[in-house]
């Protein structure tokens, strides 16, 4: 029975195999077919789309250590892309990630756009060529916008600037077609040079260099290198025109390439319209990338690489850039809180200077100051210590109201000074004034010369029939038997008085309460 039914079955059993089988192989040519598609579209857009990044230039040198780099960006319709931020575009540096990163739009700018147009009017193209390129030249001038400021350059054995910056038109047009060919040589780099040299005076990011010429040059003093080297450190993109093809055209790419600018020609004139059009988005239609970089003014080259993340958009530039040796105190300037610290101990150095001039010198001047200042001070001085003596006698007073012989004294009936050493040694000098003063100056009561004294050194003043000593404050001090008089000092009889050089000794007749 087994047997009967696998006799009837098999041929079933095997043709269902079959089918399987088949269908399996036509599985995987489907599949096939399919990865084989999707990787051909994959590889087609992105080699006819991209690249969609592009690094025009790379400015290390003007804000080191900022560096700021400017790019292009457009989708694959070739349109630019507007309003991306950090999150779309990512900055390596030596293959490190910048964590820090500014993007701005120039697009939305309201900076003015400069250009410098510099045609070629020399015998090495034809005329037709020449009147072909003014009037290129004029059509793009109509195509600016109002506010766009233009210069013009012509050159052939020299570089003469027809007319510099400026919003009119006319003017310039007229410029233009006042252009004649003549000359033997043709003086290409240099006319690039010179318009790179006007143009970095000026301020903005939206700048360029248009050059109308079939790129021949002779007799220039500068090379190509040169103007390749200048226009990357000044930032400015270098386009050229050319109507036709010219065994030079390789070198105009390259200056182009190298500086951020684009080569563009034709063989009809009714492009050159449509070419201006495409530079200017190139120029106003970029970012702005600013960040700190952590490398050091080395001279050596480093590696900067910008990514693109916009929608289904990957893309990735890379260029190289060098910083050049800098001197070191230039460099240091450049850091604003480097220049904060040091304009603090700056200042720290200069209040530490006039400190000490000031306790060296400045006490003494103080002191020999103007006759009111010194007068001013004296007298407040003065009434000062008169209040302080005041309190003093009221208190001993108040303490010993009684005074007999047997006290010591402090009180006398007349008083004088003897001068002991000095110019008038020997000489009594009476004390009869209730204020008598001691100095070089000769309106004192007591003048003496003694280069050492002030001239109103001190003074000793009568007050309730006691004598006290007072120094006005004078440059080398009173001395009260051998010690520096600090405050005033009550006078007794056979005391010793200096002042500069001179010694004095004060006497005078005791008198008691008991007497009086």
């Amino acid at each position: 029975m087994v047997r009967y039914f696998n006799r009837i079955l098999q041929p079933g059993l095997n043709n269902i195999r079959e089918n399987m089988r088949k269908r399996n192989t036509y599985t995987m040519i489907l599949s096939s077919a399919a990865v084989i598609f999707i990787s051909f579209c994959i590889v087609t857009v992105s080699a006819f789309a991209g690249p969609f990044i592009k690094i025009d230039s790379i400015d290390a040198q003007a804000e080191f250590p900022r560096i700021a780099v400017t790019i292009s960006i457009h989708n694959v319709n070739k349109s630019f892309i507007p309003g991306l931020d950090e999150s779309n575009i990512l900055v390596y540096e030596d293959g490190y990630r910048v964590n820090y990163v500014k993007v701005k739009d120039l697009s939305d700018s309201e900076d003015l756009l400069y250009l410098v147009f510099s045609i070629d009017s020399s015998k090495s193209i034809s005329q037709e060529f020449l009147k072909s390129i003014c009037k290129s030249a004029q059509d793009i001038v109509n195509s600016t916008a109002p506010k766009d400021k233009i210069a013009v350059y012509r050159f052939n054995d020299d570089v003469i600037l027809m007319n510099n910056f400026s919003e009119n038109r006319l003017n310039i047009i007229d410029n233009i077609n006042s252009i004649e060919r003549h000359g033997t040589k043709t003086l290409l780099y240099n006319a690039i040079y010179d318009s790179l040299q006007i143009l970095g005076d000026v301020n903005t990011k939206r700048k360029a260099v248009i050059v109308f010429t079939d790129g021949k040059d002779e007799g220039s003093s500068v090379t190509d290198n040169d103007v390749i080297t200048f226009a990357r450190d000044s930032v400015i993109p270098v386009y050229f025109i050319s109507l036709e093809s010219s065994p030079s055209i390789q070198t105009l790419g390259r200056i182009a390439k190298l500086s951020g600018g684009r080569l563009i020609y034709s063989k009809k004139h009714d492009d050159v319209v449509r070419m201006y059009q495409s530079i200017l988005s190139m120029i106003k239609n970029r970012y702005v990338i600013q960040y700190q970089t952590i490398s050091r003014a080395d001279g050596a080259r480093h590696q900067l690489e910008v990514r693109l993340n916009y929608g289904n958009i990957r893309d990735r530039d890379i260029q190289s850039f060098m910083v050049q040796h800098d001197i070191l105190f230039l460099n240091i300037f450049r850091d604003q809180n480097t220049i904060l610290l040091l304009m603090i101990v700056i200042l720290l150095v200069v209040i530490i200077i006039t400190l000490t001039w000031f306790f060296t010198h400045g006490t003494k001047r103080l002191k020999d100051g103007s006759a009111a200042s010194t007068g001013f001070f004296k007298r407040a001085g003065s009434e000062n210590q008169e209040n302080l003596v005041r309190l003093e006698e009221d208190e001993r007073l108040r303490e010993d109201e009684a005074i007999t012989s047997h006290d010591p004294s402090f009180t006398y009936s007349d008083a004088w000074l003897m001068q002991k050493v000095g110019p008038d040694t020997g000489k009594k000098f009476p004390l009869y004034w209730d204020e008598t003063t001691l100095g070089s100056d000769k309106d004192n009561a007591i003048a003496f010369n003694d280069p050492a004294a002030s001239p109103h050194h001190a003074k000793i003043k009568c007050i309730r029939d006691a004598y006290y000593l007072f120094d006005m404050i004078s440059d080398g001090g009173t001395y009260l038997n051998g010690n520096k008089l600090l405050r005033p000092k009550i006078l007794y009889d056979w005391d010793e008085i200096r002042v500069g050089k001179t010694h004095f000794i004060f006497r005078g007749s005791k008198i008691t309460r008991e007497t009086l």
